[in-house]
């Protein structure tokens, strides 16, 4: 038995998996898109603090410097370091460091040992040479960097030369400690990320913690260490660090000479986003489903407020199947379906109409069908007499048309001959006349070959100029680049001579000696990128060179390839004239057998025609015999319906019973 739903369940079932769908295709996406968008935030988050720490650090570098080169050029610590007071050094050294707030500070003598400490007092006397900021400024040259050291392990130094009576008596070198928590604290609470500092691969300081501790000492995933200490390349990605999933960033730190030896690293956990997920999973589930019934609940209301109308609809048809043509729909609606029911009241009153029509029609055709057997007998007589006289026509006919078939025959073979031959001679003269024609386009367009050959050739030439040319403007390029060399390398001597004088004038020569340090660096960037684009301008005149040998080469062969055509060009006009001579004959043999197929099939239609004649009057004769046999069946069929159509009318009144106009059955009267 199966199981019957209605319109409005099947729309509501149909409508159910869509809206589904929707709900799912709407929260899926929110959920992936918000994971998406917070972990490439998290991602920017950890690249900018690393970037950050990076620039945080050498930004302590820089000041370190600054706070160096202020001590040098304190005339007492000068006369201190020159006497080699320990006692004084510190006396003026101390408040000073406390005040620039940095770590430690250090002051050697003019050979790089150790006078005092400020930051540890009770150490001093050893060498400290091995730091690139003392050796720098044992040189003259204030320097900043980041460096390794035997008391403190890494840190943000700057060292600056003292000079007593113009000359060098030692030098003061200060420092931020990277191994303090204060740097690191301040880069997380200014991005919101985890921060480390690593020398090597070994966490010197960090804001990571466990059960309150910080996660000093500890070493980093020995995969990323290959990627950032020994290939030299950053990392940003997902990675475990002590068993905690984090969205990291790794930058290397290098030494002044370009060496890896250790990394500022940022990173945010994760561990909070699949909290934040599952949250915004079950929201987006949650306003889903409520979305998914609120769905539903309208769309019955709708649906049976659009079906109403097809259940008074419905009732109307199942009347009407009963034969009741006096029912109305009772809809009144503004749309599709108030169209329909419209449309069926009309269909009613059409059907009503109609069946009136036939009620008096059904006794108008029994009354017919009586008179129809009358003229079928009387017609039945007359065909019999035109019968006889239609048969010997026929057969005099036939004879006459079998005579004039033979004669047609010969002739059609005469006049077939003759047409194959006219035939044959017409296609021959065509295909010359078609092989001429396209010979001259060949010549044409090898003309055209020629000429355009000729064109790039000439071309290639202007190109191979063209390339000379550059080839020049490359050489005087590499004067100039040659002359800026020598500018920069005059205007680095002249920065270093500027920065000796700078430091030999004392306090007065401080901003000047910061300003020559500035143009030395500005002038060993040029010549830098003076020598980058010496070597391009190496690599473009052997490129020039290549391409002016190929172009010399290209144009030799266009210049053979012109020859090769104008040759081709001779033989094409030849063989031009000799399609022209075949082509003559071809026309004159056709023009011969054409009036013999015309002759042939003037006779043949001569023929034909009388034939035609005699066979048209046979057929004639026949189709006449063939009229009168089919005026005897129909007459005997005329006869035969009649008495079946009296018997339909009959029939046609007694189901027209069934049917209710106007409030009663239908009234046929028997005639």
């Amino acid at each position: 038995m199966k199981i019957r739903f209605s319109v409005a369940r099947k729309v509501g079932l149909a409508m159910v998996p869509i809206l589904l769908g929707l709900a799912v295709a709407v929260t899926v996406p929110a959920w992936r898109m918000f994971s998406d968008v917070f972990l490439d935030q998290a991602e920017d988050q950890a690249r900018m603090g690393a970037v950050g720490l990076l620039e945080a650090i050498e930004s302590e570098s820089i000041r370190t410097k600054e706070v160096a080169m202020a001590l040098s050029f304190r005339s007492d610590l000068a006369e201190a370091v020159a006497r080699g007071d320990r006692e004084a050094v510190l006396n003026v050294a101390s408040p000073l460091i406390r005040d620039m707030s940095v770590d430690f500070a250090t002051i050697t003598d003019s050979d790089g040992k150790v006078i005092a400490r400020v930051h540890e007092p009770a150490r001093f006397g050893d060498d400290v040479t091995s730091q690139s900021n003392v050796v720098s400024a044992l040189k003259g040259y204030p320097l900043n960097a980041v460096e390794k050291g035997t008391v403190v392990p890494l840190s943000a130094r700057g060292g600056a030369p003292i000079y007593h009576d113009s000359k060098l008596v030692g030098v003061v070198s200060t420092g931020v400690r990277l191994d303090q928590p204060a740097l690191v604290d301040l880069i997380r609470e200014r991005f919101n990320v985890d921060v480390t500092v690593f020398l090597g691969d070994v966490r010197l300081m960090t804001t990571v913690k466990s059960d309150g501790k910080r996660l000093t000492g500890t070493k980093l995933d020995p995969e990323i260490a290959q990627i950032v200490l020994r290939e030299g390349r950053p990392f940003v990605g997902p990675a475990s660090i002590l068993g905690l999933p984090y969205i990291t960033a790794y930058e290397p730190m290098k030494d002044l000479s370009g060496k890896v030896f250790g990394i500022a690293f940022a990173g945010r956990s994760v561990g909070a986003l699949d909290v934040v997920r599952r949250k915004v999973l079950s929201m987006t589930a949650i306003v889903g489903l409520l979305a998914f019934t609120f769905a539903v609940v309208v769309m019955a209301m709708v649906v049976r407020f659009i079906l109403r109308p097809l259940k008074k609809m419905n009732i109307l048809a199942g009347k009407l199947a009963q034969g009741d043509l006096t029912v109305k729909s009772g809809v009144e609606r503004n749309d599709e379906f108030g169209d329909l029911a419209i449309s069926l009241e009309k269909t009613v009153d059409e059907l009503r109409r109609l069946l009136s029509g036939i009620t008096a029609t059904a006794a108008e055709v029994s009354s017919s069908a009586a008179s129809l057997r009358d003229f079928s007998a009387e017609a039945n007589s007359a065909m019999d007499d035109a019968r006889g006289l239609v048969g010997d026509a026929s057969g005099a006919a036939s004879d006459n048309a079998l005579s004039l078939e033979q004669v047609d025959g010969g002739i059609e073979e005469i006049a077939a001959s003759a047409n194959a031959v006219a035939t044959s001679a017409v296609e021959g003269s065509e295909a010359a006349s078609s092989m001429g024609v396209t010979a001259e386009e060949a010549v044409t367009e090898v003309v055209k070959v020629i000429g355009e050959i000729k064109e790039v050739a000439s071309s290639a030439e202007g190109t191979m100029d063209t390339m000379r040319l550059l080839g020049g403007s490359v050489e005087q390029i590499s004067t100039f680049v040659s002359t800026i060399t020598a500018i920069a390398d005059q205007t680095n001597l002249l920065a270093l001579n500027a920065a000796i004088e700078a430091a030999r004038a004392g306090e007065a020569g401080r901003g000047f000696a910061v300003v020559a340090d500035e143009v030395r660096k500005l002038a060993e960037e040029s010549n830098k990128a003076a020598r980058e684009v010496y070597t391009l301008m190496d690599d473009l005149k052997s490129r020039t060179k290549g391409s002016i040998e190929a172009t010399e080469l290209s144009a030799r062969t266009l210049e053979s390839t012109a020859d090769r055509a104008s040759s081709a060009q001779s033989m094409l006009s030849e063989a031009l004239t000799a399609v022209a001579t075949v082509n003559q004959a071809m026309q004159n043999v056709a023009a011969g057998a054409e009036e013999q197929a015309a002759a042939a099939e003037e006779m043949e239609r001569s023929v034909s025609q009388a034939s035609q004649q005699t066979q048209g009057v046979a057929e004639r004769m026949e189709r006449i015999l063939a009229v009168v046999e089919e005026t005897t069946d129909a007459s005997d069929g005329v006869s035969a319906e009649s008495e079946r159509l009296a018997g339909d009318a009959q029939r046609l009144r007694d189901m027209l019973k069934g049917f209710v106009l106007e409030g009663s059955s239908l009234n046929l009267v028997k005639k």
